[in-house]
């Protein structure tokens, strides 16, 4: 119960806030379909004269990220809908009371269409309420949200075009919300969602914005996905590449809220089941049943992330990456942090607590399955508490370096097993230290603000304040604030 007023306060939050769309075009009077022309559908009662909802503050979309070892191709992402929509010659207004489906089968390349705000009920089919297969198309709500409702359809959204845009929408009532198909034999490119929410899902399994294609080749089904600010409520499977591989997804400003009622073990908040370059950043991801993040990828950034009140592990990497200013509250299974196969895996500014607390399993674990000989594990500046009484395993070939961070638990509390061979406890941390496994950490209760109400900020007494190691480029925290604020970062992911 301690998640859900926390919850309620961000899907309170209105994402559909009017503003300056940028760049738009200037349309002359001309036919439906014919470059630098504007044309209407529906009965419009009043005239359509505003700008296309935009990106709402705090999500800028892809660039460099601070500290990261991953290198982003920032580049190779897709843009934010204002700037992807901006060279568009063609504009079609649909009014409500028309239909949005209609103007999409009758759009060409490069097309604009401003939808006005409004409820839509559109039924191509018993299972569809729309398809884009055009591509170069931004579909825009205008004025507020548009509201797509299913009339009795399974699929909100079926997306097999390249270079699409889809701004200022709410699915409801749809077993899937967003479906992205591409065309067999051939990579889709650049798939923008942005300020859309998908909500009120429907039958046994939910899925809210799925990547559906197989895999025909070496090469991408999908190379570029960029979902920035949206909002998939009540869903088993979040957002999930299926059978992949995708590249360069990228994640922002979004909140992840699964329903913890599926016995699925892949009902995941956030899943790629392979690829690359896969970026998650001020995303809160809560209620899953199985895990909150789980990247079978290399090039993985997590960043500024919040998990919360997962069924399985929190943040499971699969090849290594990044992991920064994050928090993971509530985690259950085998293990919060989870890596498998080789890699280097970096935990800066992180905090895990509540997992699986009063039992006796592992909090991370890495390359226990595979036992990978080529694996580097580095956490810094970092809390663990309150959490079950198993610590860390990692394998024997594993190099771990572990550096001023909190741990907080039981002085007989497992802290360390390294493969089959030897274990530390908490009691043995200075023996730990001197084997090569890290310096500086403490064992001492970090003392937040008030950790039952989410606020992780540590205490003006709390060991944490002040005591952590610089880290080159990190001038952030977890809430945006300065890095830091006195005469050292302090631990933990929150300045104070």
């Amino acid at each position: 119960m301690r998640y859900r007023s926390f919850l309620a306060f961000l899907l309170s939050v209105t994402l559909f806030a009017c503003g300056d769309g940028g760049p738009q075009p200037t349309p002359t009077a001309g036919a439906q379909g014919e470059p630098g022309t504007t044309s209407e559908t529906g009965a419009p009662a009043a005239p359509v004269d505003e700008e296309p909802i935009a990106t709402a503050p705090g999500a800028p979309g892809p660039r460099a990220l601070p500290a990261t070892i991953v290198e982003l191709e920032v580049a190779a992402f897709p843009r934010p809908a204002a700037e992807a929509c901006a060279d568009n010659l063609t504009v079609v207004n649909v009014h409500e009371g028309g239909s949005i489906a209609t103007a999409v089968a009758t759009a060409m390349p490069g097309t604009t269409i401003q939808v006005a705000a409004g409820t839509y009920v559109e039924q191509p089919d018993e299972w569809l309420a729309l398809e884009i297969d055009v591509d170069d198309l931004c579909v825009r709500a205008v004025g507020g949200p548009v509201v797509i409702e299913s009339s009795g359809q399974g699929l909100g959204i079926s997306l097999t075009g390249s270079d699409v845009v889809l701004e200022g929408l709410e699915l409801r009532g749809f077993e899937v919300g967003i479906a992205i198909d591409g065309r067999e034999g051939t990579t889709q490119r650049n798939v923008t969602i942005e300020n859309t929410r998908i909500e009120a899902l429907s039958g046994e399994f939910r899925e809210g914005v799925i990547v559906y294609a197989e895999p025909w080749g070496s090469d991408p089904v999908v190379d570029g996905l960029l979902l920035l600010d949206v909002v998939v409520d009540g869903a088993d499977l979040g957002v999930s590449c299926n059978a992949g591989p995708c590249e360069h997804v990228w994640v922002e400003g979004s909140v992840i809220n699964g329903r913890r009622s599926s016995a699925s073990s892949g009902a995941d908040a956030f899943a790629i089941e392979e690829g690359r370059q896969i970026v998650v950043v001020d995303t809160v991801v809560t209620g899953a049943s199985a895990d909150g993040i789980d990247t079978k990828a290399s090039d993985v950034v997590v960043f500024g992330v919040r998990v919360l009140d997962v069924g399985r592990n929190g943040v499971k990497l699969w090849r290594g990456g990044d992991v920064i200013n994050t928090i993971i509250d509530g985690t259950g299974a085998d293990s919060s942090l989870v890596g498998e196969e080789a890699g280097t895996y970096r935990y800066l500014h992180t905090l895990v607590t509540h997992h699986s607390e009063g039992d006796f399993g592992y909090v991370g674990t890495w390359s226990y399955d595979v036992r990978s000989s080529d694996i580097t594990i580095e956490i810094v500046n970092s809390i663990f508490a309150h959490n079950s009484a198993g610590g860390f395993f990692i394998p024997e070939s594993a190099a771990l370096s572990m550096r001023h961070s909190i741990l907080w638990g039981d002085a007989e509390h497992k802290l360390l097993d390294v493969g089959d061979e030897s274990s530390f406890m908490f009691s043995d941390l200075a023996a730990f230290e001197s084997a090569g496994h890290g310096e500086g950490n403490l064992l001492a209760d970090p003392q937040f603000v008030d950790l039952d109400d989410h606020d992780y900020a540590a205490r003006a007494s709390s060991p944490a304040r002040d005591a952590g190691e610089a880290i080159p480029g990190l001038d952030v925290d977890a809430v945006g604030g300065d890095r830091v604020q006195g005469l050292a970062p302090d631990i933990g992911p929150i300045e104070q």
